[in-house]
């Protein structure tokens, strides 16, 4: 998926159930981070993400999408760990299938241009991580 034009979407947000498109971010950095509750790796890195949204949330978009689970696991998740940026429920995989997501945690860096410049096909594991990977596209 690297150095194509990342697929729109249109899916539910979790915390308002109003709907997010891609396409309202034109112009904007965008980082989406496919997850799901039951994940391992997503909770460790569920810390760094929160982090990464806070720092640079400015500067870029940051979103959660999350697939292959149930909405009420997730809300209770997200409930009991809290979260800083918006998170997305992706109810049949169709966003993670169009992104070529092949398991979680996947994390997907786009350009102004809606360019995907970089898939992190592993969690974050520190700080450090992430905002060697983001730079690319802040330019």
């Amino acid at each position: 998926m690297a150095g194509k034009k990342a697929p729109d979407f249109t899916i539910k947000r979790l915390d308002t159930d109003e709907t997010v498109s891609l396409t309202q971010f034109a112009g904007r950095p965008v980082v989406i981070n496919f997850w799901a509750t039951w994940c391992g790796p997503c909770k460790i890195e569920h810390p760094v993400l929160d982090w990464a949204a806070s720092k640079y949330g400015n500067d870029a978009v940051f979103l959660g999408i999350v697939f292959e689970d149930t909405e009420d696991n997730t809300r209770r998740f997200l409930q009991e760990n809290g979260w800083s940026f918006p998170q997305l429920f992706d109810p049949r995989s169709t966003v993670a299938v169009d992104y070529g997501v092949s398991g979680v945690p996947e994390t997907y860096f786009i350009n102004r241009q809606g360019i995907i410049v970089k898939k992190f096909p592993f969690p974050f594991q520190a700080p450090q991580q992430f905002e060697r990977e983001i730079q690319e596209i802040l330019q």
